[in-house]
């Protein structure tokens, strides 16, 4: 019974607000994510690493929000995982890919500029900038295209403060970002 109450329930409120219906057949979601990032952490050369970045990609308006929560990342040093298990909050990248629509049918590799915001808590922004790619899959039943961002990010604005007297180039963490984007459902 409580079964057949929550399905009046869920449909009513799909007649009361239809977009929310039509809005989710145009979000692509994942938890997946790929992220890589090399920085110089007192002198040696770090990788961190993680296959959980959540993405919410809209096909209609190439809004796209990832979200990492730093306790994911590995590193494979005791130290920097000290570091980032005290880090409570979530990282999100807010960005438009400025391409209109989404396309996940054949398309010739897609080369843009990356610009978005950097969320860090509490009420820190980053402007982000870069290059990105999104590259069309041949073959596949559900993957369509391969997006991909690459940035440098200053490790001060993160608060991670390695050493004093390091370069500028010492004290920037290279990133990238992989997702493959499974073909819209029309």
């Amino acid at each position: 019974m409580k079964i057949k109450k929550l399905c009046v329930v869920f449909f009513a409120l799909l007649l009361a607000f239809p977009s929310w219906k039509l809005r989710a057949q145009n979000i692509f979601r994942s938890k997946h994510g790929t992220l890589s990032s090399d920085a110089t952490y007192f002198g040696y050369s770090v990788t961190a690493d993680t296959k959980a970045v959540e993405v919410l990609l809209d096909y209609e308006t190439s809004d796209i929000i990832l979200m990492l929560n730093p306790k994911v990342l590995h590193t494979g040093k005791d130290s920097i995982y000290q570091l980032l298990k005290q880090i409570d909050y979530i990282w999100a990248l807010r960005s438009n890919l400025n391409l209109g629509s989404i396309n996940t049918t054949t398309h010739a590799p897609q080369n843009f500029q990356l610009t978005g915001i950097l969320e860090l808590p509490p009420n820190q922004k980053l402007n982000i900038k870069g290059t990105s790619r999104l590259e069309h899959i041949g073959g596949g039943e559900e993957m369509a295209c391969e997006l991909a961002f690459y940035f440098d990010l200053d490790l001060g604005s993160l608060g991670i403060s390695p050493s004093t007297g390091l370069s500028r180039g010492e004290n920037l963490m290279k990133v990238q970002f992989f997702e493959t984007v499974l073909k819209k459902v029309n």
